[in-house]
């Protein structure tokens, strides 16, 4: 069987992470992204274009893909299948296919070790670094909200501490400076809104411990009720309480602000079903034009405000 060309319209997936598929693919022009998917969001690890191979390790070994690649422009590949390949490497001796499976062996085990000692996230390290440095060496900055660092010197130490290239640690900057957490001035670093930062750090914290894998996908307007409970202050951002009494006649002015009455009980019960929140009601409470009245709630603190960052950070997972 010979090998077989492939088109690829634009945003065409070749195949996903964790697929079980074994072909490998030569792109013969256009180009092709291949990203991961962390939190929901995309995370580009890299654009190929012509000449590039795509796919040959899980075609040796047989093991699942370590990430997806999907075409942004239209492209055109070659696919060798798994026949293919080895009837065309029938002559070659075994023992160098050993060497072959061998060396695709310890590049994924170099992959894996690398993934457990930055937990996939550099990035996340990177800003978690750089927050405790603010913290522990930043100087007042006069006028400036926050303090300030020398950048030079910064990056240096960076480099030193984390093992990471001087481009990896000035993207990374600059995707602070994009968000508006850090400022740069002067070859100096200034932390924009250090209270900010630090919520920004609990969020990757979370992310690298995998804090997220079981939070379900709620609906937009829930998703907007979790975040004004907590920026009302009735379930705070650093408490420590395992639950939140939250009466319904309290709940509601949120809700309300929120745009939600219309459709309260039914954000209630996605809640509920998500393991945020558990109610019970006074069957002797009259009915009234506040529909929560009556309702008293019990917030799952530590999982509402897993949610809030969740929620409020998840657009901003830096370059891993």
């Amino acid at each position: 069987m010979q090998p077989k060309t492939k088109i690829c319209k634009t945003d065409t997936i070749l195949f996903h992470e964790n697929d079980h598929s074994r072909e490998l693919y030569i792109i013969q022009s256009g180009r092709l992204k291949v990203f991961r998917m962390i939190c929901g969001k995309v995370v580009e690890l890299a654009v190929l274009e012509k000449g590039a191979v795509l796919g040959e390790m899980a075609l040796i070994d047989g093991k699942p893909r370590s990430a997806s690649v999907k075409a942004i422009e239209d492209s055109t590949v070659v696919v060798i299948d798994a026949e293919t390949f080895h009837k065309k490497i029938a002559g070659v001796p075994s023992w160098f296919m050993s060497i072959i499976r061998m060396t695709s062996m310890k590049i994924r085990r170099v992959n894996s070790r690398l993934q457990r000692l930055y937990g996939s996230n550099l990035g996340a390290n990177i800003v978690l670094s750089l927050n405790y440095m603010f913290v522990h060496k930043g100087k007042m900055s006069g006028g400036n909200p926050g303090k300030c660092l020398n950048l030079s010197q910064t990056r240096r130490e960076l480099i030193q501490l984390l093992g990471s290239t001087y481009q990896r640690i000035t993207k990374t900057i600059e995707f602070l400076q994009e968000k508006g957490f850090v400022d740069i001035t002067d070859n100096n670093l200034y932390q924009s809104d250090p209270a900010e930062m630090e919520k920004y750090c609990s969020f990757l914290r979370l992310l690298i411990r995998k804090g997220f894998e079981n939070c379900s996908e709620l609906s937009p307007g829930t998703q907007k009720l979790v975040v004004e409970v907590v920026q009302t202050d009735e379930l705070p951002a650093d408490s420590q309480d395992k639950r939140t009494e939250l009466s319904g006649e309290a709940l509601w002015p949120i809700v309300a602000d929120a745009g939600l009455q219309d459709t309260c009980m039914e954000k209630i019960r996605e809640l509920k079903e998500a393991n945020l929140l558990t109610f019970q009601k006074d069957s002797k409470t009259e009915k009234s034009a506040n529909m929560l009245d009556g309702y008293m709630f019990s917030l799952n603190t530590a999982l509402w405000n897993r949610y809030f960052h969740l929620i409020k950070y998840r657009d901003m997972i830096p370059l891993l």
